[in-house]
């Protein structure tokens, strides 16, 4: 299953400056949506290794048993 991280985080970059411009956003709200933006990218980075790790698990099993 494929997680939509690159649009989400698009979403997220696309809002900051449209609070920035509208005036209505604090320097915290910034920071909490970059922080969002750096959970996003670790998260998705650490679901990849284990995609790659069950992939590579199974091509193991399927080199042992077969």
């Amino acid at each position: 299953m494929e997680i939509p991280t690159e649009d989400i985080i698009a979403g997220l970059e696309n809002i900051i400056p449209k609070d920035i411009a509208s005036g209505q956003v604090t320097e915290k709200t910034i920071r909490l949506k970059l922080d969002a933006i750096q959970l996003i990218k670790a998260q998705a980075r650490e679901i990849r290794e284990l995609q790659m790790t069950i992939c590579r698990l199974k091509e193991e099993r399927v080199e042992y048993n077969g």
